[in-house]
């Protein structure tokens, strides 16, 4: 049986190569090109696939990438959001077996062009095998 475990990590970051070319009034810290990588714990072993949800504010001209336990890749990615104004919610699937039991690392790359752009925060939802037995109400009322 699996059941369904996230985890959120607030980034908090402002990527890009000009700090003064987006308003940041929310005070993140300007990073250049890449978040540091941030850990996270599953504590079972997570099975299949799993997704992140990451909010971001003026991505407009490039997709960028993540890198998951070390493993880059673009998926979805962080995808323009048409106008510097606005924030985007960007969905993408991890692929089964990036996420492990035990530590893993999420990390934001920004590629190279004009962009700049804040990431506040990443929800990342796995799946993972779970000891616990769930209450069963169709054998609960018909004892």
């Amino acid at each position: 049986m699996a059941a369904v475990n996230f985890t959120t990590i607030y980034i908090r970051k402002h990527l890009g190569d000009n700090k003064d070319d987006i308003s940041n009034d929310q005070g993140f810290e300007f990073v250049g090109d890449q978040t540091s990588i941030f850990n996270f714990n599953i504590e079972q072993n997570p099975v299949g696939e799993g997704y992140f949800l990451i909010n971001a504010y003026g991505v407009q001209d490039k997709w960028h990438s993540f890198s998951i336990n070390g493993n880059p890749f673009r998926s979805a990615g962080l995808f323009p959001g048409g106008k510097a104004e606005n924030w985007i919610t960007s969905f993408t699937i991890i692929p089964a077996e990036i996420l492990v039991q035990g530590n893993n690392t999420f990390q934001v790359i920004r590629e190279s062009g004009g962009d700049n752009f804040l990431v506040d925060d990443v929800v990342i939802n796995w799946r993972e095998e779970s000891n616990t037995s769930r209450f069963n109400l169709f054998t609960f009322f018909n004892r």
